[in-house]
Formats: structure tokens, sequence, C-alpha cells
């Protein structure tokens, strides 16, 4: 649903990344998709999306790549 709301979310940012770092698999996956609908305006996530990129199944690491691309240049950060 947020995913659906876009930027207009953005107050939802810290609450996802708290849930991001105790989810589960799943719950990963659904909150990067939140963050991906939220966009640019997620870019305080992105602190807790970089150790991410190399955890977790090839779909939560392609999600995080995508959502990191639409987060566009406040995720340079999250670059190796």
């Amino acid at each position: 649903a947020l995913h659906a709301i876009g930027p207009r979310a953005a107050r939802a940012v810290k609450p996802l990344v708290a849930v991001l770092r105790t989810a589960g698999e799943e719950g990963k996956i659904q909150v990067v998709h939140a963050l991906h609908g939220i966009g640019p305006e997620a870019r305080d996530a992105v602190p807790a999306l970089r150790p991410l990129l190399g955890e977790g199944s090839a779909e939560l690491r392609a999600r995080e790549a995508d959502t990191l691309a639409r987060i566009g240049p406040g995720a340079r950060d999250a670059l190796p």
C-alpha cells in the first residue's frame, strides 16, 4: 500500500527502516518494495539498505538494487 502512495509516504521511511532491521526475508522484501515506491524521498533509508546488498535471496538483492537506483543520487553512499 505504501508503494502506491509514492513520495507522499516519506514519513514512513524511519518506521520502515526499523522494520527492515528486524524483519525476515519476506518482510524485508515488502519494506524494500515500499521504499521503492517512495523513491528519492526514501534516501534516509540508504544506510540501512547498503549492508543488505550482499545478503538474502537473489530477489531481495535485486529489489534492493532497483530501489537504490530509484532513490537516485541520494543513494550514492550505497555504492561499493
